[in-house]
């Protein structure tokens, strides 16, 4: 009986300990709410604008980087070529465009007087020389005329003459002389080397100075150039004149006949007149003589006015196509680095040194891990609860002990089942709403997908 009695009591006693436990946990717990999730961080994936072969590679994974750090390269070289040329595009687009404003320099209008005058003598000489063919020449001109033709008949006859007596040879007598010459200049140069042996030898025993030796040598050297001369003109005379020769003078023949025929060609017409063709051909030239006058004053006085509004109207506005075209062209070699658009760390490299990439395509994935938040599911009894800006404790497996300060800072709208990867199958089949909790992270000891505990104190 007594042991009944105790085990009665026990068992009293230990659902009153249990029923004070449940009562005061959740007492505790009413100021709290519990739950875990996973880190999460911002990720920005980052490319190129354009494509291109990667040139540098200047980040590795871990890296931290800073917002407007240069984290890559593509090959530049064609881009700022483009740039180059679309900047000298510019300046010439500009110089022109100063230059219609400022007008026309005063060497430019001395420049077109000159067009003018030359033109308008040129229209004078074509009137002179159509009124000329009009009244036919005059007497002194056709006597000019006939004085050309027996200049040239002149010149014919004489190198016939030429070309003859080439083709003969030379005459005896010519042969005679030439001979006589030879021996004449034998005899001096016998004479000279004599005087040379005698000078060269006072000149070793010192009786004559140097320079008597130099002047006795002198005349040697002409006497032996002049018996080589006569050698020549000897042997030239015997041998007569070379094939060379003989055509070149036969080519001057010709010359000459022709130059002949012309000149009674011109002779004849000037005794006729002229023809129909040849003043209509004047006409002609008298006509484009004036056009060309007319031409060149219009020009000079477009010169001494300047540019019309609406032409320099045109050159501005290819200016400012000029510089918008340089604007985009240094745009886009601007875009062939790749800079980092927020502070973290890379936790991605997805391409390597020297490959050919295109628009858009992620060079590195960037992660804030300076800002990490934890993701945490809160059933719909409990939402109301749970307030923006309300402060959390987060602790993880990683840093058993360690508390790290949070914020709420994102609650859903909108409902949605319990992730697979948070709760068992039978609370995966209730309604949750999101809840994000912002961290400090310091030291960089929270990392992304790492499994967390979050308490929201709720008072």
């Amino acid at each position: 009986m007594n042991k009944k009695k105790i085990i009665i009591f026990g068992v009293i006693a230990a659902v009153i300990i249990y029923n004070l436990v449940y009562y005061i946990q959740d007492r505790m717990n009413s100021d709290l709410i519990i739950a875990s999730g996973n880190v999460e961080v911002t990720e920005a994936n980052i490319g190129f604008k354009i494509s291109g072969r990667i040139a540098e590679l200047l980040a590795d994974e871990g890296q931290k980087v800073t917002k407007g750090e240069k984290l890559a390269r593509i090959d530049d070289a064609e881009q700022k070529s483009i740039v180059m040329q679309n900047r000298s595009a510019l300046n010439e687009a500009v110089a022109r465009l100063e230059e219609l404003r400022a007008g026309a320099r005063p060497q430019e209008i001395k420049q077109a007087e000159l067009s003018v005058k030359s033109a308008e003598a040129s229209m004078f000489e074509a009137e002179a020389k159509l009124d000329e063919l009009r009244k036919g020449l005059r007497p002194q001109e056709i006597e000019q005329l006939q004085q050309n033709v027996k200049s040239q008949e002149a010149v014919l006859s004489e190198s016939e003459a030429r070309l003859d007596e080439m083709k003969k040879g030379s005459r005896p007598q010519e042969i005679e002389q030439a001979q006589a010459n030879l021996q004449q200049a034998q005899v001096e140069l016998d004479k000279a080397k004599k005087d040379l042996d005698r000078a060269d030898t006072l000149f070793k025993n010192g009786a004559v100075s140097a320079s008597q030796f130099d002047a006795v040598k002198s005349a040697y050297d002409t006497r032996l150039a002049q018996y080589k001369n006569a050698s020549e003109k000897l042997s030239l005379a015997k041998e007569g004149s070379r094939k060379e020769q003989i055509l070149a003078s036969e080519q001057r023949v010709e010359q000459a006949k022709a130059a002949l025929s012309n000149s009674k060609e011109k002779l004849s017409m000037a005794r006729e007149g002229a023809t129909k063709e040849e003043l209509r051909g004047s006409e002609q030239r008298l006509e484009q003589a004036r056009a060309s006058y007319e031409k060149a004053k219009e020009s000079l006085s477009l010169v001494k006015e300047g540019a019309r509004k609406e032409e320099i109207k045109i050159s501005e506005q290819r200016v400012e196509q000029a510089r918008a075209i340089l604007n985009t062209m240094e745009e886009r070699l601007k875009d062939t680095v790749l800079i980092a658009p927020m502070s973290g760390v890379v936790l991605k490299k997805n391409i390597e040194l020297g490959e050919t990439v295109g628009q858009g395509i992620p060079i590195y994935t960037i992660g804030d891990l300076e800002n990490p938040v934890i993701k945490i599911y809160v059933k719909e009894t409990k939402l109301g609860l749970i307030k923006l800006g309300q402060k959390a404790e987060i602790t993880t497996d990683s840093y058993p002990g360690k508390k790290y300060e949070g914020t709420v800072t994102y609650i859903s709208s909108e409902a949605e089942f319990t992730p697979k990867n948070i709760q068992t199958k039978e609370e995966r089949i209730k309604l949750v709403f999101g809840v994000k909790v912002s961290v400090k992270n310091e030291k960089d000891e929270i990392k992304p997908g790492m499994p967390a505990d979050v308490k929201i104190i709720l008072k």
